[in-house]
């Protein structure tokens, strides 16, 4: 009975700390060892690439073409665009126009990296919707 139990509460909690891998604009291909190999549409694997180690879903290895291309998958959240510019990330809503002032989070992004918005609302939906897409 104990094992039954603990096979139930243990499959419950593999379900639950499950989390998606697909992100929009992004080909993911899952590798027998559980790495991500992340490419954009339409681009080749192009020799060894960049690892960056247990930074994916799950705490799982991403693997792609440059160091942009992962973190541009790590921090893709439908609804938002987003870019990295000059070592920042950028995020808009569609259509949101940049305008001279913005708001920042510094190391708020993934990989520590910090994070731009158009205005402080679009800043805080943008990390309430990455972190909700972590869980």
């Amino acid at each position: 009975m104990r094992a039954c139990c603990a096979l139930v509460a243990w499959l419950a909690l593999a379900a639950c700390g499950s989390t998606s891998v697909e992100r929009p604009g992004f080909v993911v291909e899952e590798l027998d060892d559980g790495t991500l190999w992340v490419l954009r549409p339409d681009t080749e694997l192009v020799g060894e690439g960049v690892t960056l180690m247990h930074a994916g879903p799950d705490r799982r290895t991403i693997k792609a073409n440059d160091v942009e291309t992962g973190v541009l998958y790590l921090a893709a959240v439908p609804g938002f665009e987003v870019t990295l510019v000059d070592g920042r990330i950028w995020v808009a809503k569609p259509e949101q126009p940049r305008g001279d002032q913005v708001a920042r989070r510094l190391a708020a992004g993934p990989r520590a990296f910090t994070v731009v918005a158009p205005d402080a609302r679009t800043l805080d939906d943008y990390l309430a919707a990455l972190a909700a897409q972590a869980q």
